[in-house]
């Protein structure tokens, strides 16, 4: 542990005198060591490493990128990912991804299917009179995943088609004792492969991908898991999010993410738990990507609507050790919901939460986000994360 934490820490001052220009060029490295805290995860630490190729500065935002994480949490969760991403590799407005993923979780959640979660802290409190299991929201997973993704130009400027696949492979098994798991096995409690095909429009006209003050970035995707891929589940998922930003004032920007997801077929439920992107997949709803200061995981079903309001404020611009600094105060309200196959399709009973928050951008391109949240389900969420949250 002592000699992985010195090893990120040369890594971190490498970075510092390498990574210092206005408009790199060439290959940098960036090292950092990862210790954040999220609220259901707990304490996380690890590192994370980040190699850019920049060429002569003239391919935003970079030639190509290249991430490694390996991280572990105090919850006994472990993420280790190889992400590597290539913009412009066929010219303007193309992009080629590769995700290879493997992660474990000892202390996973689950609290049920539907947007209707009868919620009962109690049932994990020890010496609480309705006690049943300190692991009741609990269940044992591990999964590893190969996703890649290529984005072409279309005839307009900014808008790309996007075709893809994706591998999943899902272990489970129950915690010891009584469980909401046990007691109410969901549909895919056997895990398996769940193996995907993936189309979609892709219409980016962002200022910049780190901090965008105005544009929009908005896509239709369409996956489809079925036997001929060796899938052991057969669905389908229909993703449609639209993302505006909007310069109110030159230290004021507004953002907002609007966010439906249908999965028609017979999805297992943790397929259900993640919501499909161009760029990379996020789990939800609830938890540090989705409704900050919601338990992670706590709503999840096959038709979603999710929808963030932000206002980012340019507040503090710094060299420090001839590092480019610049800290954004940000404000927020998160809301959303999901349905089962027969419940009505309204948005009455949306689940809201609220919160403030701090990104620093260091440099061009590597944001980190403090984000603080509330909700019914929770009085004090606190979210330590990389990048912005759209």
């Amino acid at each position: 542990m002592i000699k992985h934490i010195l090893f990120l820490f040369i890594l971190f001052c490498f970075s510092i005198s390498s990574y210092s220009q206005e408009q790199p060029t060439g290959l940098s490295l960036a090292g950092l060591p990862n210790f954040s805290y999220s609220s259901g995860e707990g304490l996380q630490y690890g590192g994370r490493v980040f190699l850019y190729q920049y060429g002569n500065g003239k391919i935003n935002p970079y030639k190509w990128n290249l991430v490694f994480n390996f991280t572990w949490t105090t919850k006994q969760r472990r993420d280790l990912f190889l992400f590597f991403d290539v913009p412009e590799i066929f010219g303007k407005n193309s992009r080629f991804d590769i995700y290879l993923d493997s992660k474990r979780f000892v202390f996973d959640d689950f609290f049920g299917v539907g947007n209707s979660i009868a919620y009962e802290p109690a049932y994990q409190e020890e010496g609480n009179s309705r006690f049943i299991n300190e692991n009741f929201y609990t269940y044992r997973r591990e999964y590893l995943a190969l996703m890649s993704k290529i984005q072409f130009p279309l005839l307009v400027d900014g808008l790309k088609g996007l075709a893809g696949m994706g591998f999943f492979h899902t272990k489970i098994n129950s915690q010891a004792g009584m469980t909401k798991f046990s007691s109410d096995p969901p549909y895919g409690r056997d895990g398996g492969q769940s193996n995907y095909i993936q189309l979609g429009i892709v219409y980016d006209k962002r200022d910049n991908e780190a901090v965008p003050a105005k544009g929009y970035w908005s896509e239709i995707l369409l996956e489809r898991a079925a036997r001929f891929l060796r899938s052991d589940y057969s669905y389908s998922r229909i993703t449609v999010t639209d993302r505006r930003y909007f310069l109110l004032h030159p230290r004021l920007i507004y953002a907002q993410r609007l966010l439906v997801e249908a999965m028609p077929g017979n999805p297992p439920f943790y397929e259900m738990g993640f919501i499909s992107s161009s760029y990379q997949r996020r789990q939800g709803l609830g938890g540090s990507y989705t409704l900050r200061g919601i338990p992670r995981l706590m709503f999840i079903g096959p038709y979603k609507f999710l929808a963030n309001f932000e206002f980012r404020y340019r507040m503090y611009h710094q060299m420090i050790l001839k590092q480019d600094f610049t800290f954004y105060l940000h404000t927020y309200i998160d809301c959303g919901k999901v349905w089962l196959d027969h419940d009505p399709k309204n948005l009455n009973h949306l689940r809201i939460a609220e919160g403030v928050g701090l990104h620093v951008r260091w440099n061009k391109d590597f944001i980190g986000a403090l984000d603080i949240g509330r909700s019914r389900y929770s009085d004090l969420a606190i979210y330590a994360t990389f990048g912005n949250l759209f």
